[in-house]
């Protein structure tokens, strides 16, 4: 009888086929047990090889094909690696095996053709104990087991991943650590004080990113510079390609800024290398989702690094449909990727999904009554508005506005006219000053002077920031009136005072001057009818 030497093997993890030989106990009933950092996983032992272990020697004697494998098929399958090939049974394929080192790559290699022939018996199911995060097999045989996962379980609310994993020939009962790993997605948005220049943003990552948050606030013609990232997980090198799409959900009140959208690869500090738009990376805007979809990544990152970050700078607009105040105007990213490293390369990838992760922006409005300055009650309509921005991106511009909202800024703005009631404003402003500008009073009114206000208000923090609803801001006001942040509106009274009466030509001075006129002419007639008649009598 011919010994086989110790197969030293752990046959890895396999993420979706999680794959590793792992030979039984030396006693009858051995068994395998794994610790995983994911609950819901679900394994299944496969037998390779059975024979007789001895404990003592460290060897699986009177080697032949277990029952969980079709042995002709793995010796004919020509992905088996060099080192492997020529043997014509079981035990010198074994015998060829127990030459290879624990964290051999032809180890890896036979572990993905052993998966490609699976039969369908399965030596075990693996269960979970109490605390859901340890799997084991229960009683097995003597021999050489292939675990499978046939699926991968959760860390918290986030996929997880399957996972390759070594495990060593030893007697008694056999133990492994799953080794998954999984990216992670972040998200962010800058106020536009704040914003990097061109140059910043593709430069180190922490410095062209340190100022973005979670909330913002935004008129509606401004565009809104967004970033969102993600990482590697550290099994990266275990996977042939690595499948990478980010998905960015826009609320109704949100539309992408076309062809904003620019893709970054960040090494720590180092200056970000862009990835342009090619058959393997696409950036499509199909409302309400902006996708950056990246086919293989490893041919832009080819092995781990946990510097690296994959990160995509892109604009957004506030349209006519944002929301005033309130809830503000979300959008959330997701990230979706590989999660099976035995996936066949170029094949349609197995995929998890990272939770979701949030930013809000903010807009505001003015809601201003006319009213008469006498009593600060009385609606005067008819009075013409304009509003001038005096910080910021459009200093010196005015407002253009169409169905109350604003839709840009010029050299000339759209004139505001108060109602009946006296109402006029704007809706879709950003935080910041501005100058509301009579261009026609009411009639019988003076012109108003100039009124110059800031808007302004407290954003809700970073750490709220969690979810599409539940944000808010809070303080809104300007300097003499507190606006209400439910509804994003600032509601202040422009008055007007009465021009002043003074006598005019046509009135009742005319007739005072008539009066004294006719009064003179009958008395000038008169002296002149007296000096006749005493001119007369003196002749």
């Amino acid at each position: 009888m011919t010994s086989v030497k110790k197969v030293k093997v752990a046959l890895l993890a396999l993420v979706a086929a999680l794959v590793i030989a792992i030979p039984t106990s030396a006693f009858a009933n051995g068994t395998i047990e794994i610790t995983s950092q994911t609950t819901g996983d679900e394994y299944y032992a496969y037998q390779v090889f059975k024979g007789d272990y001895d404990a003592t020697a460290a060897v699986l004697s009177n080697v032949e094909w277990g029952n969980g494998v079709d042995g002709a098929a793995i010796l004919a399958d020509t992905n088996l690696p060099a080192s492997l090939k020529g043997a014509t049974s079981a035990k010198e394929l074994a015998e060829k095996l127990s030459k290879l080192s624990d964290d051999a790559d032809d180890l890896k290699a036979f572990a993905d053709v052993v998966a490609a022939h699976l039969t369908d018996t399965k030596s075990a199911k693996f269960e979970a104990d109490s605390t859901g995060l340890v799997y084991k097999s229960g009683s097995l045989a003597d021999g050489y087991y292939l675990v499978e996962q046939g699926k991968a379980g959760k860390y918290g609310d986030q996929d997880g991943a399957k996972t390759r994993f070594i495990a060593k020939l030893v007697g008694g009962d056999a133990k492994a650590t799953a080794k998954a790993s999984v990216p992670e997605v972040e998200k962010g948005v800058i106020e536009d004080s704040k914003v990097p220049t061109e140059e910043e943003a593709a430069a180190a990552f922490a410095k062209a990113l340190k100022n973005y948050q979670k909330a913002a606030d935004y008129d509606i013609a401004q565009g809104i510079p967004y970033y969102i990232s993600g990482t590697l997980p550290s099994t990266y090198n275990d996977y042939k390609d690595y499948y990478y799409k980010f998905t960015d959900h826009m609320s109704d009140g949100l539309d992408y800024v076309a062809g904003s959208a620019k893709i970054y690869i960040y090494n720590g500090e180092a200056q970000g290398t862009q990835i342009q738009e090619a058959d393997d990376v696409v950036i499509n805007w199909t409302k309400p989702n902006l996708t950056v979809t990246i086919d293989d990544l490893k041919q832009y990152v080819p092995s781990y690094n946990a510097n690296i970050k994959i990160v995509v700078l892109y604009q957004a607009k506030l349209n006519a449909n944002c929301v005033i105040g309130g809830a503000g105007n979300p959008n959330d990213v997701m990230l979706t990727y590989s999660n099976n490293p035995n996936s066949e390369s170029g094949g349609t990838p197995e995929t998890g999904d990272t939770p979701k992760k949030y930013a809000v922006v903010f807009t505001y409005g003015l809601d201003d009554t006319k009213v008469d300055g006498a009593d600060e009650v009385t609606p005067l309509e008819l009075a013409k508005f304009v509003l001038r921005c005096d910080s910021g991106e459009f200093e010196g511009k005015y407002a253009q506005i169409e169905g109350g909202k604003l839709t840009g800024w010029g050299t000339t703005g759209t004139q505001m006219v108060s109602d009946a009631d006296g109402k006029f404003g704007v809706k879709g402003l950003d935080a910041g000053t501005y100058t509301l500008i009579e261009e026609q009073p009411p009639a019988g009114y003076n012109k108003r002077a100039d009124y110059t206000f800031t808007i302004s208000a407290t954003l809700p923090a970073d750490s709220t920031v969690v979810a599409d609803t539940g944000n808010a801001v809070s303080n809104l006001k300007t300097e003499k009136t507190a606006g209400n942040a439910q509804t994003g509106l600032i509601e202040e009274k422009i008055t007007n005072e009465k021009g002043t009466s003074l006598p005019s030509t046509g009135g009742i001075g005319t007739t005072i001057f008539t009066i004294v006129g006719i009064a003179l002419i009958v008395a000038a007639a008169a002296i002149m009818v007296v000096r006749r008649r005493n001119a007369a009598a003196i002749q």
